[in-house]
């Protein structure tokens, strides 16, 4: 889930065509796919404040290895029932393996996997298949899962988006992307659309963002109300 990043948990390489960081971002709200996963249940703009980390590996071969840590809610099944959700904080865990293959210097695709893994509710645990396209600024994501945290549905992800830089230091993102379930009674909600609009501003190794995301989800199927609409702040340093 969340956002972009390469290496197993600390993986450190003396090979001279292989490259180590580590990142660590500050957020106000753990956006993913359009959704807050620090306010599940509740309105998106009541989301917590988030610190995660992630463990990078890259090797000039295409190979990258990432391990991303964090915060995250996630649904008890054990005590949730059909017309209530138990929803608890948890720590998350994401291994991912990729390989990046570059066609030419501005078109690259890359294939992934990623494994989402809970430390409270083991049952939400998920593989994600990936296949990208990146192209100057422009990069399509494609991802499947077939076992949507726990509720026994596929789902299918698709996202095209957008970073534009302005100069060196300012740049802008773009997003728009497609959520479709296997079987939306499973997941207690109906395929969706999500958002984002974002300014970034990069200081060295240190990024700040400011983004607008939204979906256009209004309502469960019990028919509860939804608010996906979301202004977070995050700051994110790399070490190498």
């Amino acid at each position: 889930m969340k956002k972009f990043l390469v290496a197993t948990l600390l993986m450190v390489s003396t090979n001279v065509y292989a490259q180590t960081s580590a990142t660590v971002t500050a957020a106000s709200n753990y956006i993913w796919r359009g959704l807050s996963f620090s306010s599940l249940g509740l309105e998106a703009a009541k989301g917590a404040p988030v610190i995660q980390g992630s463990f990078d590996y890259a090797h000039s071969s295409g190979l990258g290895l990432s391990m991303f840590v964090g915060g995250s809610d996630t649904t008890n099944f054990d005590l949730s029932t059909p017309t209530s959700v138990v929803v608890e904080r948890d720590n998350e865990f994401d291994p991912t393996v990729s390989y990046t293959y570059a066609i030419t210097e501005d078109f690259k695709v890359i294939a992934a996997v990623t494994g989402y893994l809970y430390v409270k509710n083991s049952s939400n645990n998920s593989t994600d298949y990936q296949l990208s396209f990146a192209w100057k600024q422009f990069r399509l994501d494609g991802s499947y899962m077939d076992n949507y945290f726990g509720t026994k549905s596929s789902d299918t992800y698709v996202r095209l988006s957008m970073r534009q830089p302005v100069d060196e230091k300012l740049g802008f993102v773009l997003a728009v992307g497609s959520t479709t379930f296997g079987d939306d009674a499973k997941v207690g909600f109906k395929n969706y659309v999500d958002y984002k609009a974002g300014l970034s501003y990069t200081m060295g190794t240190t990024v700040a963002e400011a983004a607008y995301t939204a979906t256009d989800r209004d309502e469960d199927l019990l028919g509860n109300k939804l608010n996906d609409k979301a202004a977070t702040i995050s700051i994110a340093t790399t070490f190498q």
